[in-house]
């Protein structure tokens, strides 16, 4: 009888654990803290994610006719939606962890190194040129603001195609006016 007892104990002490780790996952699930999923079915693996606001907001900056990155505290892209990688000309996995100054054409780095630093205590804007990986530079709206403090530090980054967008703003920089001569 003490064998049934304590493998009862034990199974009993299990059954708790999973029991646990259950509700650990609905409080998750109800708190909006899980994305998706990863089943592991047949030797393969399935991602299935949940559909909410995020995923329309995450679908509207993928599909956007602007650049959109997001930089952290020293520079490096650590995002980029699908357009931007078009404006650079590479693919997004060979953006992501080079700084986007070095997209920019020399002439235009000291303002867009302002641009990023003003950004900080709040948004800055201006033309500069971009120089696109194996492309012709072309000139650019760069829109800096920071990203609120949270999981994240750094800036968000839109830049605007000036060829297909028309816009109302001013000259580019002095910084800059001998590159745009060339695009």
């Amino acid at each position: 009888m003490g064998k049934i007892l304590k493998a009862l104990h034990v199974e009993n002490e299990e059954l708790r654990r999973k029991l646990q780790e259950s509700e650990d996952i609905c409080r998750a699930i109800r708190n909006g803290e899980v994305d998706g999923f990863l089943i592991s079915a047949g030797g393969s693996d399935q991602v299935y994610t949940l559909s909410s606001a995020d995923r329309t907001y995450r679908l509207l900056i993928e599909h956007m006719s602007q650049g959109a990155f997001i930089l952290n505290s020293d520079g490096m892209i650590i995002y980029c939606n699908t357009f931007a990688a078009s404006l650079l000309g590479a693919p997004a996995r060979n953006i992501v962890g080079a700084p986007l100054r070095k997209f920019v054409s020399p002439q235009c780095q000291t303002q867009f190194d302002y641009l990023a630093n003003l950004s900080k205590t709040g948004s800055s804007q201006d033309e500069l040129i971009l120089l696109p990986e194996g492309g012709n530079p072309l000139t650019a709206l760069f829109t800096f603001n920071a990203l609120p403090t949270g999981e994240v530090s750094g800036i968000c980054v839109t830049v605007t195609d000036r060829r297909t967008h028309a816009c109302h703003c001013k000259a580019p920089t002095t910084y800059c006016k001998a590159a745009s001569v060339a695009t």
